[in-house]
C-alpha cells in the first residue's frame, strides 16, 4: 500500500483503503448519480487515480462494491426493524412493507 497521499491520513491497510474509497463513491452517488469518475473518487480522497484503480479495476466494479456494501447496510437494518417478530408471515409482510 502507498504510504503518502490520502488527504495526509494514510489507511492502516487495504481493508481500510476498500472502505474509504466505497464511502467516496456512496457520497458521489448521493451528489450526481451512478455517473462519477475514477478520478472524481480520488480527487475526493486525495489520492491518484492509480490509487483508486489498484483497489476497484473500473467505475463499474467500484459502483457494484458500493451497492453491495449498501444492501448489506440496509439488510442489517431491516432484520433489527423485523427482529420483535416471531411469526414468519407477519415478518415478510412487515419485511416487504418496509423496504
Amino acid at each position: 500500500m502507498r504510504t503518502h497521499g490520502w488527504s495526509g491520513t494514510t489507511p492502516a491497510d487495504d481493508t481500510e483503503a476498500i472502505a474509504r474509497i466505497i464511502g467516496a463513491a456512496r457520497v458521489a452517488i448521493e451528489r450526481s448519480g451512478g455517473d462519477f469518475t475514477m478520478a472524481e473518487i480520488a480527487r475526493d480522497l486525495g489520492v491518484t487515480r492509480q490509487t483508486v484503480y489498484r483497489y476497484f479495476a473500473n467505475a463499474d466494479a467500484l459502483l457494484t462494491a458500493t451497492a453491495l456494501t449498501e444492501t448489506g447496510r440496509f439488510l442489517d437494518v431491516l432484520a433489527e426493524h423485523l427482529d420483535h417478530l416471531t411469526d414468519p408471515a407477519e415478518a415478510v409482510v412487515e419485511g416487504i412493507a418496509y423496504t
